[in-house]
C-alpha cells in the first residue's frame, strides 16, 4: 500500500473496491491486526477488536443459538445483553437450531457472532463493534446478499457497528455509505458507493 488515509466512524459501511492484487484485502488484515505496516500508522480509538470474516459460518451445533450463546457467556451479563439486544434488532429467531437457518440467517447468526466476540464487555465505555469481511458472500445469490446487506444496514444505523468489506461485486453492496477503489496499492477514487456504481 501506499499513501492510504482512511477514517471510519461509528456506524460506517465500507466497500473497498479494486482488481486482484489491488490492496483490498491488505488493507481488511491492517485493520484487523494480522499485519503490520512498514511506514504510517494505524489509530483505533475504540477498545474493539476487529473481528475478520472471510468465509461463510459453519455451524453444526445440536443446541439452539440461544443455548449456545447462554453457555459461552454465562457469567457476562453484557454479552448476553448486547446478544439479545442484535437479534431483535436484525430479527434473528434464536430459538432455532444453526443447522435451521437458511442461508441469510446463517450470515446474520455469523455477523451477530463477530460483533459480540469483537467488543471488550469489560470495559465501561459505549461498545462500537467492528467487522471486515473479506470477499464474504461474492458467490452468494444476490437474493442472499441483499438480506444480509439489510442486516448490515440495520448493525451500523441502529447498532453503530462499523463494517469494512471487500468485494468483486459492487453492485451487490449499493446500500454501503462509503466506497474506495484500490488500484495498485492506492486509492483511485473515494465517495458515495451509489455515486461510485453509477
Amino acid at each position: 500500500l501506499k499513501d492510504v488515509s482512511l477514517e471510519l466512524e461509528t456506524g460506517d459501511f465500507l466497500v473497498v473496491l479494486g482488481a486482484s492484487s489491488s490492496g483490498k484485502s491488505t488493507i481488511l488484515r491492517l485493520l484487523q491486526g494480522s499485519e503490520q505496516p512498514v511506514s504510517g500508522k494505524i489509530i483505533v480509538e475504540s477498545t474493539s477488536t476487529p473481528i475478520y470474516l472471510d468465509r461463510k459460518p459453519d455451524f453444526n451445533n445440536k443446541e439452539t443459538i440461544e443455548e449456545i450463546i447462554l453457555k459461552r457467556y454465562d457469567n457476562q451479563k453484557a454479552a448476553w445483553e448486547t446478544f439479545r439486544y442484535l437479534c431483535d434488532v436484525v430479527d434473528l429467531n434464536t430459538s432455532q437450531k444453526p443447522s435451521q437457518l437458511t442461508p441469510s440467517e446463517a450470515y446474520k447468526y455469523g455477523l451477530i457472532e463477530g460483533c459480540i466476540e469483537s467488543v471488550d464487555f469489560n470495559t465501561p465505555c459505549m461498545h462500537t463493534p467492528i467487522l471486515v469481511l473479506d470477499e464474504w458472500m461474492d458467490l452468494e445469490t444476490s437474493t442472499v446478499v441483499h438480506k444480509v446487506e439489510e442486516t448490515i444496514r440495520l448493525l451500523t444505523e441502529e447498532a453503530g457497528a462499523i463494517v469494512v468489506c471487500v468485494t468483486h461485486t459492487p453492485k451487490l453492496f449499493s446500500a454501503s455509505h462509503k466506497c474506495i477503489t484500490m488500484c495498485k496499492g492506492g486509492i483511485l477514487s473515494r465517495g458515495r458507493t451509489k455515486e461510485t456504481l453509477k
